[in-house]
């Protein structure tokens, strides 16, 4: 037979690979598999289409079900949700399976999508040991019930059974709903700055609006968090009851959905839909009781959250609207195609009442995706710095890969060994992300984990820099340094230029192409072509990330207090 399926959990060097699950990207770069044949451009258009009517098919179903909506799956996040990835994968396998001359293997990890393949695609070879274990993994009830228990377990690692609640009334007008990595907590107790909202509550105070920040902190820390005047900032878990505790709890166990007929295999998106579950329902759970309890006690307060579609997000939204409130959410990050889950175009999913964006150029891609066209212009409350950061000296040759810190990043990495190292003959460099540090143990001998201590100070001796999918890319950019995106040949980009018009110094490369030809023409630019071509991309990004000087913050200010609800 030409193709044969197994399902384990190694993959061989030679064997494809069908990626699913977040951690097959890991398992084929460690192991060297081969990915399937990419998609056209016409058939990965057909294939987005056809996942958004499947998407729309299921949140209509359920659009009364707050948990359902507030899921990965259902939230469009291919990041988290392995479900497009599967589609995506069944799609590239019949490209194989039409063009392969020679016998080749196929490896899956997933249960429910080996199962499903081995069925629609009867020519294949499949070992009926394979197909036993798969059923008892994808069907069983102990696969369900490992499911609940580890969201439960998950929440309670996080809560305890007895939290303290600190939801006190604080003459609150505007609630500010963050994410905290541990240093987050020095930093606020030194400068009152939040890691994504920088000085905004400060500033807000200020000019007489009473704000508080409400973090969910990823990672334990032991820093007590100092509230000795205002802003105050308050860790999500201490705000929660122990009556929230039970509901909760009750809520994963209870949790449950409706099916439309007509799509794929139930058990492929039950799948997908359980293991989502695992972490981002108990955030959403976390996120709801916590917001909702400060909201109730502050009467005038409205709730400002981040916007990038995740789960927890939905918890802040439903919060404020069982109270009546209003909720404004911050585009806080870059806009990418492949980010479905910030894709407005859907009548059932949770949206914020208006998005405050980071710059009028943000502004225009969203009201383009937005299902309402109540998008705010607004800054990068991270960035106060207004000048660009540019160096005439670099390392040349040294090439500095920027990780987006998502599982895909380990395909970027297995590509560039691949197809770029072999030619360029040195080592390259790699910028972890701080949400999903990558240990040098994992990598292969030709690259080398940067460690800088700032992206400023790695960009300093950088030549070129490679990316897949970062804000890290603008920071790049106004360093002078050119940025080539790097195509593994999925379906929907990530580049994060995609909107900026085409330019010399931004450069796109695909899997396979000489990348030799790339790095010349960057290197052959003239100095005058050069310093045009970075002045396009700087006017571009201060239009994207306009920079939080005391203009564009008190311009945030007036916006958010001129809002309301029959605005929308």
């Amino acid at each position: 037979m030409p193709v044969h399926f197994s399902y384990k959990k190694a993959v061989s060097k030679d064997a494809y690979f069908y990626l699913v699950e977040p951690d097959d990207w890991r398992a084929c770069y460690q192991a060297g598999g081969r990915f399937l044949p990419a998609l056209s451009e016409g058939e990965a258009g057909a294939l987005v289409k056809r996942y958004q009517d499947i998407l729309e098919r299921w949140r209509s179903v359920n659009k009364d079900n707050t948990l359902f909506l507030s899921t990965p799956f259902s939230a469009g996040n291919t990041w988290q949700s392995s479900f497009f990835q599967g589609m995506e994968s069944f799609e590239r396998l019949q490209k194989l399976m039409s063009s392969v001359e020679n016998s080749a293997e196929v490896v899956f990890i997933d249960p429910s999508w080996f199962l499903y393949a081995q069925k629609i695609c009867e020519v294949c070879e499949v070992d009926s040991a394979d197909v036993r274990k798969a059923k008892r993994d994808s069907y069983g009830l102990l696969h369900h019930v490992k499911m609940v228990y580890r969201a439960i377990r998950f929440f309670l690692s996080r809560t305890g059974l007895f939290p303290a609640n600190k939801s006190d009334d604080m003459a609150l007008q505007w609630l500010c709903a963050s994410i905290w990595m541990p240093r987050a907590v020095a930093v606020w107790n030194k400068e009152r700055r939040d890691p994504f909202w920088g000085n905004l509550p400060q500033q807000l105070a200020g000019g007489g609006q009473q704000a508080a920040v409400i973090f969910y902190l990823e990672q334990s820390a032991d820093a007590a968090i100092h509230n000795g005047h205002p802003p105050a900032a308050f860790n999500m878990i201490d705000c929660l009851s122990f009556w929230n505790v039970l509901t909760s709890l009750w809520g994963i166990l209870t949790f449950r959905y409706k099916c439309p007929e007509g799509e794929y295999p139930v058990s492929i998106v039950h799948s997908d839909i359980m293991s989502g579950i695992q972490a981002q329902l108990p955030l959403t759970l976390i996120a709801y009781h916590a917001c909702r309890n400060v909201l109730k006690k502050n009467v005038q307060a409205n709730a400002l959250h981040l916007y990038e579609g995740n789960c927890w997000e939905a918890g802040c939204i439903a919060a404020a609207r069982d109270l009546g409130r209003k909720t404004i959410g911050f585009q806080h990050t870059a806009i990418m195609p492949s980010g479905l889950k910030q894709d407005g175009g859907s009548d059932y999913k949770i949206y914020p009442d208006a998005v405050l964006s980071s710059g009028k150029n943000a502004s225009a891609i969203l009201k383009n995706i937005m299902h309402h066209d109540c998008v705010l212009d607004g800054c990068d409350l991270r960035r106060q710095n207004t000048e660009d950061v540019r160096y005439a000296e670099s390392n040349e040759g040294r090439l500095l890969v920027l990780l987006q810190g998502s599982p895909s990043d380990y395909g970027v990495l297995q590509v560039i060994e691949r197809y770029i190292a072999p030619d360029y003959g040195q080592k390259i460099y790699v910028r972890m992300h701080p949400l999903q540090p990558i240990g040098q143990e994992t990598l292969s001998d030709i690259f080398v984990i940067d460690e800088h201590k700032t992206l400023t100070q790695a960009l300093l001796e950088a030549e070129v820099v490679l990316h897949s999918g970062t804000t890290a890319v603008f920071e790049a950019l106004l360093s002078g340094r050119p940025a080539v995106y790097i195509d593994t040949g999925q379906a929907m980009s990530s580049d994060p230029l995609f909107d900026m018009p085409d330019n010399p110094v931004t450069r796109h490369w695909k899997a396979g192409e000489d990348f030799g030809n790339i790095l010349a023409a960057v290197r052959n630019l003239s100095q005058d072509d050069r310093e045009q071509d970075f002045q396009l991309v700087r006017n571009y990004i201060r239009g994207y990330f306009v920079p939080a000087d005391v203009n564009a913050v008190d311009g945030v200010i007036r916006t958010l207090s001129g809002y309301s609800k029959n605005d929308t």
